[in-house]
């Protein structure tokens, strides 16, 4: 059966733990590009990754459990996905590591 046409949607991300100086954004990159995700991922002040995914509602949920594990060398403790805007993702046509 042919998969429709589904709406794009877009969640943002926030990973806590041991998840800066891992690789994790690049990490989160490859994971995204696999899944046909887009949008952005950078490294927070206060120690996590946020990251803005845009795709299909499985494409997204393939990623954040991704998330949950992180490149070897990385701690995960706690992810947040929240509902966010499409428009965030304006202008990415795949996952960007901003800074």
């Amino acid at each position: 059966m042919e998969r429709d046409i589904m709406a794009e949607i877009a969640a943002k991300v926030t990973v806590r733990g041991k998840v800066q100086g891992v690789g994790y954004r690049a990490y989160v990159q490859e994971k995204a590009a696999g899944a046909h995700v887009r949008g952005w991922v950078r490294n927070a002040e206060d120690g996590s990754v946020e990251a803005l995914l845009a795709g299909e509602a499985l494409d997204i949920e393939k990623v954040v459990q991704e998330m949950r594990g992180g490149p070897s060398g990385a701690q995960v403790e706690d992810v947040q996905s929240a509902p966010a805007s499409t428009d965030e993702a304006r202008g990415c046509k795949d996952l960007v590591v901003r800074q």
